[in-house]
């Protein structure tokens, strides 16, 4: 899978669990703040967002950076999808 097929899924899976809780979607992009910038984005919707993104690439996601792992800042979608890519589409480890 490509960075691109990746980035593709991600975005159709935040897109889908604005949409299955009323929420407007905003146009997404690379420099999206899915905490900031997704109205009523939230913990709970971070969960719901790895266990489809689990159901959609066929493997168990543990976790989708949201925020940094160092300092807690809020990662941008571009972010979250470099590290999606090297742990779950290049089979690296992170």
């Amino acid at each position: 899978m490509t960075r691109d097929e990746l980035r593709k899924r991600f975005l159709d899976v935040l897109s889908k669990v604005q949409r299955d809780s009323d929420a407007p979607c905003p146009p997404l992009a690379d420099e999206t703040i899915p905490f900031r910038d997704l109205p009523g984005f939230d913990s709970l919707s971070g969960a719901d967002a790895e266990d489809r993104l689990s159901t959609e690439l066929g493997v168990d996601v543990d976790s989708i950076p949201f925020k940094s792992p160092k300092g807690g800042r809020e990662q941008t979608i571009g972010e979250i999808v470099d590290f999606l890519y090297q742990k779950y589409a290049t089979g690296g480890t992170r």
